[in-house]
């Protein structure tokens, strides 16, 4: 039973026994067909931060078929805030090969958050909702393992443990061996492709299914974009600025499974329907007359605006992001000016709300675990319902505000 684009796999691989008893209760829920179509899936991440790092763990345990990972930034110690697949021996050293052999390989090992010291600078406390206050302004999410033994305990953070490491591993393939051990059956492979050389990225995405590039620069993910548009593959992009996050797709022309809406309650009906995406660059020249007051509100377009004003700050710093609260004048004057631009209805929104400005000018470069882990979970669910095919994904760019803890999906010039 082939469920992938001829071209992606030479021979589609069927669910055996062993693994279908690992995914029952998968199976269950959406089917035989939508797991087969994640078995034979091979999925690219570009980039190893807090919102890939979640995203990552959900779609692994999954049981997606393959995980190409590219990464070749060295580990930070901000890394260690969000990204619970390195451990303090690996700052320093390069993504993908942290974890190549410090994982601890137990089939189906046990990882779960615990709460340990925040890396982000004392002064965002003043600009954090309650929600993320406590324990501290910030978290850093470690891992524990279920085989403790194997690990060192650290005496002053009682239930945090880290993994030993060798020395010799060099973010993707730091991360690589952690991952393994999350699920088996799932073969992760790290790539030292630069996401920049456009001829080298263009061959890359033509051995894999789906495309997901977190935390780049807006000039980076339409290049990336456009790979995969003439590829005829799938893409995605996600990140978080603080205390918001984000997530753009564009998934060509979808196919997908939905209730009939107008079949009688008592007759379950599904229909297929098709959705018409459009690349990233034509989704940002999208223009928001045709709503009325009340439907723009109800966008949050400030969070939206926000965002796409920190894509215009980088794009005007080199590819930095605001750091200070000096940053505020640029990056509300970037915000005002794609407003006007959008068309935004002013009686809903007349300005970038100062507030809102100020919060990002000082928190956009830092990330909080917990509002990475809210971001990549909706980015890994997004990314399963995709491959399944059997419900409506986001259409097509959703945002995430934390200082409201609620998110909103605007319809950027899809079909």
């Amino acid at each position: 039973m082939s469920t992938l684009d001829p071209s992606s796999k030479a021979v589609p691989v069927q669910i055996t026994e062993d693994e279908a008893a690992v995914y029952d209760r998968q199976i269950r829920l959406w089917g035989l067909e939508a797991q087969q179509r994640m078995r034979n899936a091979t999925i690219l991440v570009v980039r190893l931060r807090g919102v890939a790092t979640e995203a990552i763990k959900n779609i692994v345990l999954a049981g997606i078929g393959k995980l190409v990972l590219v990464d070749g930034d060295l580990v930070a110690e901000e890394d260690l805030g969000a990204g619970f697949f390195f451990r303090d021996d690996d700052v320093g050293k390069n993504r993908r090969h942290c974890a190549a052999h410090a994982g601890v390989h137990t089939p189906f090992i046990n990882v779960r958050p615990e709460y340990a010291p925040c890396r982000a600078p004392s002064r965002l406390r003043a600009y954090l909702p309650r929600w993320l206050r406590f324990p501290l302004s910030g978290w850093r999410e470690a891992s524990t393992v279920s085989d403790q033994s194997e690990c060192a305990h650290d005496t002053k953070h009682p239930g945090t443990y880290y993994t030993d490491g060798d020395g010799s591993m060099l973010k993707a393939t730091a991360a690589k061996g952690r991952i393994e051990s999350l699920n088996p059956l799932v073969t992760v492979e790290a790539s030292a492709t630069a996401v920049l050389d456009e001829p080298a990225l263009a061959v890359l995405v033509q051995g894999v299914d789906m495309v997901c590039v977190t935390d780049m620069d807006r000039e980076t993910l339409i290049l990336v974009n456009d790979v995969c548009r003439r590829a005829n593959k799938p893409f995605y992009a996600g990140g978080t600025y603080g205390l918001l996050g984000y997530i753009f797709c564009d998934l060509l022309a979808h196919d997908y499974i939905a209730p009939d809406r107008a079949a009688p309650k008592d007759v379950a009906k599904n229909i297929k329907n098709t959705t018409r995406y459009c690349p990233l660059k034509t989704a940002l020249e999208h223009r928001w007359s045709a709503l009325s007051r009340r439907q723009t509100k109800e966008l949050n377009p400030a969070a939206i605006f926000a965002v796409l004003a920190i894509w215009e700050y980088q794009s005007q710093h080199g590819g930095a992001l605001p750091d200070d609260s000096g940053a505020a004048v640029a990056l509300e004057q970037a915000a005002n000016t794609l407003l006007t631009a959008a068309c935004v209805n002013r009686q809903a929104i007349a300005n970038a709300p100062k507030e809102l400005i100020e919060s990002m000018a000082v928190t956009a470069a830092h990330e909080l675990a917990p509002v990475c882990a809210v971001v990549g979970g909706m980015l890994a669910q997004d990314v399963l319902k995709a491959l399944a095919a059997r419900e409506p994904p986001i259409a097509n760019f959703f945002v995430f505000d934390g200082n409201t803890g609620g998110g909103t999906v605007a319809r950027m010039n899809v079909a």
